[in-house]
């Protein structure tokens, strides 16, 4: 959960938009990947900076 957390922090830092992001929504973010990762089967993996 935690690495879905940082993921969802790192995107919302590297988007180059004037929105102002709020820890409710980095919130709802790092869990909407934690879901989607547990009901694919895959287990999140920490990388240097951002995949895209």
């Amino acid at each position: 959960m935690q690495l879905c957390l940082n993921a969802a922090y790192g995107v919302c830092e590297g988007l180059e938009v004037d929105l102002p992001f709020t820890t409710e929504d980095v919130r709802a973010l790092g869990i909407t990947l934690f879901l989607e990762c547990s009901r694919k089967g895959i287990t999140p993996q920490e990388t240097e900076g951002l995949p895209f």
